[in-house]
């Protein structure tokens, strides 16, 4: 098998060097790099501490009562008792003084709890195990 490619390092004066560029083939490559220490590729030194995380700039809102946007949520929920359209449960978030937003990830994670079901595109209704969570008695007449 034949060598098709091959490197070779060896210090020259500038002027041999010029005289071998001069009459090299085109195809001929050369890497020039000077005697001065090589710099290094990162604008800070690797040994520069990072920045520490934002700070939190207090506890996450809670309605009036206490209580976060999913048990917020699940009690409305649960009171109904019938499907609820989307849009109101997002209305009834923000009347709590919840953002609006917070709706869809909200039912997003009682979904996934199994606390909500979707009985059709657009609503939430609480499940018996919500329910139960809650404190409710679904057979209980009033």
């Amino acid at each position: 098998m034949p060598i098709k490619k091959i490197q070779v390092s060896f210090e020259l004066d500038m002027n041999i060097f010029m005289q071998i560029l001069a009459h090299a083939p085109a195809n001929v490559r050369f890497e020039a790099f000077g005697s001065e220490p090589k710099q290094s590729k990162y604008l800070v030194p690797p040994s520069t501490p990072a920045l520490s995380a934002p700070r939190r700039r207090g506890k996450r809102k809670r309605a009036a009562n206490g209580k976060g946007a999913k048990e917020v949520l699940l009690d409305y929920l649960v009171a109904r008792k019938e499907p609820v359209r989307f849009m109101e449960i997002r209305k009834h978030l923000a009347d709590n003084g919840y953002a609006v937003g917070t709706a869809s990830s909200q039912l997003s994670v009682l979904k996934s709890k199994g606390l909500i079901k979707s009985p059709k595109q657009g609503y939430a209704q609480a499940t018996t195990k919500a329910s139960s969570a809650v404190g409710v008695d679904n057979n209980a007449s009033t």
